[in-house]
Formats: structure tokens, sequence, C-alpha cells
């Protein structure tokens, strides 16, 4: 036997002692031929989230990232980003569902894109530009199931709850009494002469003996 076959030979029966250790490997599995998608489905299609989306406008930097307006919430979140630094900068989610995993902008420009992004769950968003994302410029993201538990979450600062129509006139306050006005500095409390009633004496006077 040749030195190669020899090696060959060494080398089959270490790979059936390894997988006969493991107990949890089926030999029929490990000899099976890859699963194949059937000609003409879907199977391989990306998985894409079902719910309505959502928006955020997120402004970037050196070396920052803020969210400026909008929710995320279960479906395709468009991604409206806004590079007001020097540099190239991304917002990236690398659990995003689908293909595309971040959007870009070059410095001082803006650019938009979509992530597929589950509801009910926290995303890590950040650069991943070299060194970028060690200087700060990561965080994290809530998506929402629906518009309804997001409401509830506060997520939406302009709730219907107590919100008021900036062109209404606020209420007037209720008018005082006469009776139950306070008199004017100077001035003493005045009432009608009569049986029981006195005249309150006004400043620097005195009443009579």
């Amino acid at each position: 036997m040749s030195r190669r076959s020899l090696a060959s030979a060494v080398a089959v029966v270490g790979a059936a002692i390894s997988l006969a250790g493991c107990q949890s490997v089926n030999q029929e599995a490990v000899e099976a031929e890859p699963l194949a998608c059937p000609e003409g489905s879907e199977c391989y299609d990306d998985v894409r989230p079902i719910g309505p989306g959502g928006e955020l406008v997120v402004e970037t930097g050196e070396f920052f990232f803020e969210i400026q307006d909008g929710v995320a919430i279960d479906g395709p979140v468009t991604i409206k980003l806004d590079n007001v630094g020097g540099a190239l900068h991304n917002f990236r989610i690398d659990a995003a569902a689908g293909d595309n995993k971040k959007v870009e902008a070059g410095p001082g420009e803006a650019a938009e894109g979509e992530l597929l992004l589950f509801g009910g769950t926290e995303y890590v968003y950040y650069c991943d530009v070299p060194g970028h994302r060690g200087q700060g410029m990561e965080g994290f993201l809530k998506v929402y199931l629906d518009e309804e538990s997001a409401r509830a979450d506060g997520a939406f600062e302009d709730t219907d709850e107590g919100a008021t129509d900036a062109n209404t006139d606020p209420p007037e306050e209720p008018a005082v009494p006469a009776e139950d006005a306070e008199p004017e500095p100077g001035q003493g409390a005045e009432t009608e002469a009569g049986p029981g009633n006195t005249i309150a004496p006004s400043d620097g006077e005195t009443e009579d003996a």
C-alpha cells in the first residue's frame, strides 16, 4: 500500500470514529444530498415581514446617530439617512430580513433605503465604516408589532389624547362676583349706611367718637 493510500485509509477510519462518537448525527443525514428547491417554487424567496412598516428620519455625522422622527413598525421600514458630517456613514442592521442590511450616505448627502424588520424585536444598528462603531456609532431600535402597540408605549409624540387645536382660544376665566372681589389698594370696602351697617373709614380718616 502506498503512503498516499495509507493516509486516505487513516482519514476514513478517523472520520468513521468521529461520526460514531456523535450520537446526534444520523448516518443517513450525513450522506444525504443537499435539499434542493423544487423547480418553480418560491421556497428560496426572502422572508418578508407582513406589517405596514414605518419610517425613520435619522441624522448622522462624526460620530453619532440621532433619530429625528418616525416610528419603526413591523414590515418594510424606510430609513431616511441625512449625513451632516464630513465622512461616509451608514445605518446598518445585520439582523434585517432580506438582502438589504444598510442605508449609506456620503458626506453632506442624504440617502433612503428600506430594511425589513420584525415587530416585537429590538435591533442593534451601527455604522460599519471601519473605526466608526468603536467611536460610539451604534444604538438600539425597538420595532413595534403595530401602531396600537407603538402608541401604548408612547412612541408617538402627537398622540390623540390631550391634543388641542392651536387655533382654539383658551377658555375665559369665570368672572369673580362683585361681593368676592378684593378692594383696590388704598380703598376701603364701602357698604351702604343703614341699620346694622357702618361705612368703613378711608385711609387717613377716623371715626368720630
